[in-house]
């Protein structure tokens, strides 16, 4: 089941009882089974995936916040890990991409290094004022 899937299932619920927000987590639209599979995927923000759930959020008047979007990154080698905000009437309201990225290295096992294919945030932008950006557009609702 695809996020938009689950979305059109779970938001009469949500709305009905009163949700003007329903979060997503990261990776929201697609986890991949290996390297690579999220650059195959990866799209600009007005690709598909986004505009489906800018449709969603529109026809059931509910704002998402969706997790780590496979955004299109400055190369074929990159993708941007980016945060998106989309309000009740459907247009994206906020963006954040990731700034940070990790590596792990698992004893015996896997090396994960995020970098390799996932190009940082060039505009630090702070958590809280991301957040006071999408609360003061939600409204007292939100809280």
């Amino acid at each position: 089941m695809t996020s938009v899937q689950f979305c059109h299932l779970l938001s009469p619920h949500q709305t009905a009882a009163g949700a003007k927000l329903i979060c997503f987590s990261k990776s929201f639209s697609f986890i991949g089974a290996k390297d690579g599979d999220s650059l195959k995927i990866a799209e600009l923000l007005e690709g598909q995936i986004l505009q489906k759930h800018c449709f969603l959020a529109r026809e059931s008047g509910i704002w998402l916040s969706l997790g780590g979007l496979q955004e299109k990154g400055s190369d074929n080698k990159h993708l941007c890990n980016t945060h998106v905000v989309v309000n009740d009437a459907g247009n994206i309201r906020s963006t954040h991409r990731k700034i940070h990225l990790f590596d792990a290295n698992i004893p015996g096992g896997k090396v994960y290094k995020e970098g390799s294919f996932t190009e940082p945030a060039r505009r630090r932008r702070k958590v809280i004022e991301f957040m006071r950006q999408v609360g003061a557009e939600v409204g007292s609702s939100f809280l």
